[in-house]
């Protein structure tokens, strides 16, 4: 993946591998392709199975990474923008779950029944 290894000073280590994972669970529709030949309806199937509707979810993580990389090959027309694939993906802003805190997770822990 050169477009992340030339971009590997930009995010710590734990990000690097979260955009690895992300490509290669999710990513690999158009692994086999030439990025000049990628179209926005190959990047919309890929992302259906995991798209729920913009914002800061695995889905749009997605979308904007392929965007990346497919900006950096100067493919042109962009088939990744946003503007190309908001009519082909649901435009509901995802529901965003606050994700829990260790204080939750106490209180949970000392909720079970038979805790020592």
């Amino acid at each position: 993946m050169p477009y992340l290894a030339n971009h590997a000073d930009e995010w710590g280590a734990r990000h690097r591998a979260g955009l690895k994972a992300l490509l290669r669970m999710h990513g690999a529709p158009l692994a086999g392709k030439a990025v000049n030949l990628i179209t926005t309806d190959d990047v919309a199937a890929t992302l259906k199975p995991i798209w729920n509707g913009p914002g800061n979810n695995c889905g749009s993580r997605l979308r904007r990474l392929i965007e990346s990389i497919l900006r950096s090959k100067d493919v042109e027309p962009h088939p990744a923008a946003w503007g190309r694939l908001r009519e082909k993906l649901s435009k509901a802003v995802a529901k965003v779950t606050p994700k829990l805190t260790l204080k939750h997770c106490i209180v949970f822990v000392r909720s079970c029944p038979g805790r020592p």
